[in-house]
């Protein structure tokens, strides 16, 4: 996997071959009470991906761009590289 660039509750950005994109990762972990409580479910890296891809898909079809790019895998998915 590539270098880890953040993590969070749920998902890894890393770093993509393309220094102007990031690869994001979605992970099987699960949260609760403010992060006191965490597990592990099967698919749910793979289901939030899914998710996350539809809507972007959906935000495209509308006029609306994003950071989005492409498909990578069935938890990850490439973006481009972003200021918040």
């Amino acid at each position: 996997m590539s270098d880890k660039l953040y993590s969070g509750k749920a998902k890894d950005i890393l770093k993509a071959e393309n220094d102007n994109e990031v690869i994001i990762h979605f992970r099987n972990s699960l949260t609760a009470q403010n992060g006191k409580k965490k597990l592990g479910l099967d698919g749910k890296g793979e289901l939030n991906c899914r998710i996350t891809e539809l809507l972007f898909k959906y935000l495209f079809d509308n006029g609306v761009k994003s950071h989005y790019l492409k498909h990578i895998s069935k938890t990850d998915f490439l973006a481009r590289k972003v200021k918040i």
